[in-house]
């Protein structure tokens, strides 16, 4: 499966992360980035706090770019899409809002259930039935669960 998708008139086609990558990937969004986007969002934080907040998040923001990079591709010359790992300083070479935006659109298709709200429910039926599961266990350990 893979999205096709421009920025700043470039084409990009990215392919969607293999699932280890995709779950090192949302561990460092819900864990550094996000908070601090909605910090910044909302100026909820005073500029030191955020200040440090954004000093811990860059060698975060260098795996989430790696990682996406490495499953992108990039049209280069005479319209050839090459892989962006390789040409990754060349394409953005002083082009950060550029590399931010495509890495927001990276992040947005891969995680799009998140984003549109369909995923939302099943977390939530996920973690009523599990914590519903924490609290049938015996005294013994044994699941109170019906046997099949």
């Amino acid at each position: 499966m893979f999205v096709d998708f421009k920025v700043a008139d470039r084409r990009f086609k990215l392919d969607a992360l293999k699932l280890r990558e995709a779950l090192q990937a949302e561990a460092i969004l819900v864990e550094a980035v996000f908070p601090v986007g909605a910090a910044f969002a909302t100026g909820k934080v005073n500029s030191a706090d955020l200040k440090a907040a954004l000093a811990g998040i860059g060698p975060r923001l260098q795996v989430l770019i790696d990682l996406f990079a490495a499953s992108c591709q990039v049209e280069w010359q005479d319209n050839q899409l090459v892989p962006l790992a390789s040409f990754l300083d060349l394409v953005f070479e002083r082009k950060n809002a550029s590399l931010l935006c495509w890495l927001m659109a990276c992040v947005e298709w891969q995680f799009a259930d998140f984003f549109d709200g369909t995923g939302l429910p099943l977390l939530k039926a996920a973690a009523s039935r599990f914590t519903s599961l924490l609290g049938s266990t015996g005294e013994s350990g044994e699941s109170q669960l019906p046997k099949k």
